[in-house]
């Protein structure tokens, strides 16, 4: 019997794109050819959304199959270091940088023909840039009003206006052997209020609800409660229902942090609305009552109590952007977590935030088994993705450019070859931002402005949001004898439609 791990996003999402890794394309005994092909996809149809049905995923290893959704994507932002600071190195495997010359051959052009998915997706949006200086916000610690209860119904009174409504209107790029196509679809998930700063709310919830975002809206208690009791006289406006951005997020950690302007949010609602306070999920016990509120089905907040049923339990899984596999430590509860329930909250009898729903287990014979992320985990985190540039879409002739031309290197490459993951430089373009900057051919990229990056589909993805002239640290290893070294480098990025043809 395979267990079924499902991400709490309701309906069920597009079937994720896959560029084939390096192993798939290369033999590594073969001759180098002169020109590298185009990267190659995996034909997919997607399925229609079923508006009722749980997305579940099948896996020897229990996998979550997170929503793909373009976005912007944001782990913790690094502090800018001089160029080409040496911080740490990785050993090679015998003979690597003969591989590296084999690999060369390989990877589609990052910038030319399969760029043309990134840039047909970017047309179709509204573009909206917004520009905010960071705000030291920090995560509400203060003690509880209602410590001490164990009426269920008191939380869930007192924390509902800290729960948001997520819809998210996105648009997946889809290929198939008659060419490529765009599909839109709508899904539903939940958010916590964690903070705000000088003109933003700021709302953490999980990545796979806001990936690959067209459009988020957001849904507060107090316009929830207008919408349930709606009548002539107390009707509920697009003005009402805010739309959110995108700020940061870690997509490892399944973790997002949205921005709400200020002034986007009716007086009336945001004199209702109110901050979550963080506990510590450190002190969890098995058997201690929990309270989980969420966005169960998209029908709405609801509310469900149970109790921790484990700790510290490590699930494998997909990273939420589906570009790798990695384990995660989360807790265990029997409290209904739901299709809609992902980046609702989690709560202690005192009503504090403990962790974030996030999965469940889906299959034959299985109840009462969800999953959500400890928030003492992952407080360092969301402290630094609420400081981030809030950042949207940018017009396609204002776009950053790199100029290189790159190969996918994934796990399985780096045991097989001793190689770290991430994108492999086959070749740079002369005159353009990697070669000004001083990246070289046989770089591996790894991070771009402090985002982890593992293929070249991450790369463009992240550049949509760079207007040319910004500078960015670019993180590559370097092979040097039997080792890479890590060094980070500032780009000046290029214009992307002057450069595109070249």
């Amino acid at each position: 019997m395979n267990n079924e791990f499902e991400n709490n996003i309701h309906p069920e999402e597009d079937e994720r794109l896959k560029t084939p890794s390096f192993a798939d394309l290369v033999n590594p005994e073969s001759t180098p050819a002169t020109n590298p092909p185009e990267s190659a996809y995996t034909n997919t149809i997607p399925k229609e959304p079923d508006s009722t049905a749980e997305p579940v995923v099948k896996s020897a290893i229990p996998v979550t199959e997170p929503v793909e959704k373009r976005v912007a994507p944001s782990p913790a932002p690094e502090k800018k270091i001089p160029e080409f600071k040496v911080t740490h190195t990785v050993k090679k495997g015998k003979n690597a940088w003969a591989r590296l010359v084999a690999m060369s051959i390989v990877g589609g052009i990052l910038f030319g023909a399969t760029f043309g998915l990134a840039s047909g997706f970017a047309n179709r949006l509204t573009v909206r840039k917004v520009n905010i200086e960071p705000t030291k916000v920090t995560l509400n610690k203060e003690p509880s009003d209602i410590a001490g209860t164990s009426n269920v119904a008191v939380i869930a009174e007192e924390c509902m206006p800290s729960i948001v409504a997520i819809t998210n209107h996105s648009v997946s790029d889809v290929i198939t052997f008659f060419g490529t196509y765009q599909q839109e679809s709508t899904s539903s998930g939940s958010g916590i209020i964690i903070g705000k700063n000088d003109t933003e709310l700021l709302i953490v919830t999980n990545y796979h609800v806001v990936a690959k975002t067209k459009e988020l809206s957001v849904v507060f208690s107090p316009v929830e409660k207008r919408l349930e009791e709606q009548n002539s006289q107390n009707k509920v406006t697009d003005e009402d229902i805010p739309h959110a951005i995108v700020k940061g997020y870690d997509t490892n950690k399944d973790l997002a942090v949205i921005a709400v302007k200020l002034d986007d949010i009716p007086a009336d609602v945001l004199s209702q609305i109110k901050i979550a306070t963080i506990g510590d999920s450190s002190a969890l016990k098995p058997g201690d009552q929990v309270v989980a509120i969420g966005n169960s089905l998209g029908y709405g907040q609801s509310v469900t109590t149970g109790i921790i049923s484990a700790v510290n339990r490590e699930i494998t899984m997909e990273s939420a952007d589906g570009y790798s596999v990695v384990t995660n430590s989360f807790i265990q509860t029997d409290a209904a977590i739901n299709s809609g329930n992902s980046g609702g909250a989690l709560l202690d009898m005192e009503g504090k935030l403990i962790g974030i729903n996030s999965v469940k287990i889906a299959t034959t014979g299985v109840e009462g088994m969800g999953y959500a992320i400890p928030i003492t985990d992952v407080e360092e985190i969301i402290d630094d993705l609420m400081v981030r540039q809030t950042r949207d879409l940018v017009a396609e002739h204002k776009q950053g450019f790199l100029g290189i031309v790159g190969a996918d290197v994934d796990a399985s490459d780096r045991e097989a070859f001793g190689m770290p993951v991430g994108v492999f430089i086959s070749d740079v373009t002369k005159g353009l931002a990697a070669e000004k900057a001083g990246i070289k051919k046989g770089y591996i990229i790894t991070k771009f402005d402090g985002y982890t990056i593992t293929t070249i589909a991450q790369l463009q993805e992240r550049l949509l949001y760079y207007e040319e002239g910004e500078k960015v640290i670019v993180t590559v290893m370097i092979p040097e004898e039997d080792e890479y070294t890590e060094k980070e480098i500032e780009v000046t990025l290029s214009n992307r439609m002057e450069n595109i043809n070249r």
